[in-house]
């Protein structure tokens, strides 16, 4: 049975879960959207490799869409950074970190009552 200040850690540990999974939730969206875009770089990449072995002054709609694709792996990279060291979600996770020392770990036969 929990006391009172546990049941109250846990209920806070549940919101702040709830609010640090919005902060990963934006993590794992640029990340995906990043591995993504660095599928389609490589491809480009190497097209543009090839086409430059052929002519050194090659130009057009696969140079400008590496360029493109380059500046939108800047960015995203930045907003993931940046997300990661939001100082909100760093000082939730340091509060959640305080909040499971003080939550005792219910063993077994706590957990079937």
């Amino acid at each position: 049975m929990l006391t009172v200040r546990q049941d109250i850690l846990q209920k806070w540990k549940t919101e702040i879960e709830h609010e640090l999974n919005r902060f990963y939730g934006k993590i794992d969206k640029a990340y995906n959207e990043i591995e993504q875009l660095q599928i389609r770089k490589g491809i480009v990449d190497e097209l543009c490799n090839d086409l430059q072995r052929r002519d050194r002054d090659a130009d057009g709609y696969l140079f400008e869409l590496q360029k493109n694709l380059e500046e939108k792996l800047k960015v995203l990279h930045e907003e993931m950074v940046q997300v990661q060291n939001d100082p909100k979600k760093v000082q939730l996770e340091m509060l959640m970190n305080r909040i499971l020392e003080e939550l005792p770990v219910l063993d077994e036969f706590n957990l079937d009552n």
